[in-house]
């Protein structure tokens, strides 16, 4: 904390012979707060408030990082004032007060170079004068980082391998699913890194092309603690130094980075369910969705083979593509509730065939019938009668 003081008192100083009637003032506080900023301006609104409980005049005054100038704004009875900050760090110095300065008063303690304000250096910071006394100080030191895009992703591990696959992305130079462009440009590079769950540490797992990125796919085992990764857009850094200014940062230097997203992923143990998917024939499933099966609440369908999606296979049955030998099939059913559920890896010879239900207790073995023709007209044999065309018994 005294190296900060140091640092500021030698910023501030600076500016003495540019400010006329500069004033030393006591520090009460110091306040460090970090934000990402907005994933479309690239800018963030910061509010600042006052700490001294019955102030009636507030003064703000914005010190740049490179210690160039300050923009002084002073206030009634506004204990909070907003500031549009892009990314970058800043000090902005709040100063309160309940009475005005009396008119012509004398100049207070005026310091007309930084060295004599050096001998103030632990408590006492320069600032230009107020129209009122001030009588508590604060010191707000923000930083305004890079933008980070959450995500949140729910993953069933797969039945079969008993993992979860998924690729990670990166937002820069696209659009939101509402049509909004991100503020930031596609850079060339993207540097992935894996936060450990335990530390809380950001590890770096690769530093790749976009070209190289894209053919990069995670596969997850189920777990009861989440994965985060943060996907950075980034370039490299030419003969310059590291200058660090995202928040969370990894430990990585060598490339500018301007945009983060952060992905907090589950993957759910597998879970299945059997006696619903039935063959018919030698090369056609189906999901039951009747009374004994689904009753109706089953409307959507994924079908899987030997742990992988099969593409367009969104239906309530399958064929397959002659006999389907060792190959396991299962399907991811959606209900009417949204909720999901799984069928049971099974081969197809050992799945249960359907079978012809007699509702109505006709019995399985049904007379023999014939038609035939008897002088020009249709009739039926049926049971040792004959029927005309309009079912009417005429032997």
């Amino acid at each position: 904390m005294k190296n900060f003081r140091i640092y500021t008192v030698i910023l501030l100083g600076l500016m003495v012979s540019l400010v006329s009637n500069a004033r030393v003032v006591t520090l009460n506080d110091t306040h460090e707060t970090n934000y990402n900023a907005d994933p479309y301006t690239c800018q963030r609104e910061i509010t600042i408030e006052a700490y001294m409980p019955n102030a009636k005049y507030i003064a703000y005054y914005e010190y740049y990082s490179d210690g160039t100038g300050a923009e002084y704004e002073e206030f009634r009875n506004k204990k909070k004032a907003t500031f549009t900050m892009n990314i970058s760090r800043r000090k902005i110095l709040v100063l309160s007060g309940d009475q005005l300065e009396p008119i012509n008063a004398p100049a207070r303690r005026s310091p007309g170079s930084a060295e004599n304000a050096m001998d103030e250096i632990n408590t006492y910071y320069l600032v230009p004068r107020t129209s009122f006394i001030p009588t508590r100080a604060d010191l707000f030191e923000i930083l305004v980082a890079d933008p980070v895009i959450e995500h949140s992703v729910v993953l069933d591990a797969d039945l079969v391998t008993n993992k979860a696959k998924y690729k990670l992305f990166s937002s820069a130079g696209k659009t939101d699913e509402n049509g909004k462009a991100y503020c930031c440009w596609d850079q060339p590079y993207k540097l992935v890194y894996k936060k450990d769950s335990y530390s809380g540490k950001l590890y770096l797992q690769y530093a790749k092309t976009n070209a190289e990125f894209e053919k990069e796919l995670l596969e997850l085992d189920p777990s009861v603690n989440n994965y985060e990764y943060f996907v950075y857009n980034a370039q490299k850094r030419i003969n310059a130094p590291a200058v660090r200014t995202f928040y969370p940062y990894p430990d990585e230097d060598g490339y500018y980075t301007d945009l983060a997203d952060h992905f907090v992923i589950t993957v759910n143990y597998p879970d299945c369910q059997n006696d619903l998917v039935y063959t018919k024939w030698d090369d056609v499933m189906f999901v039951n969705n009747g009374w004994d099966g689904g009753s109706g609440e089953f409307v959507a369908y994924q079908w899987h083979c030997d742990g992988e999606v099969i593409e367009g296979a969104t239906e309530q049955w399958i064929r397959t593509e002659g006999r389907p030998g060792s190959k396991k099939w299962y399907v991811k059913i959606t209900k009417k509730d949204g909720s999901v559920i799984y069928t049971c890896p099974e081969r197809f010879g050992l799945l249960p065939a359907s079978a012809h239900v007699n509702y109505h207790d006709v019995p399985t073995s049904a007379p023999e019938v014939r038609k035939l023709l008897q002088n020009g007209n249709l009739v039926i044999e049926c049971d040792g009668k004959t029927y005309n065309s309009m079912g009417i018994q005429i032997e």
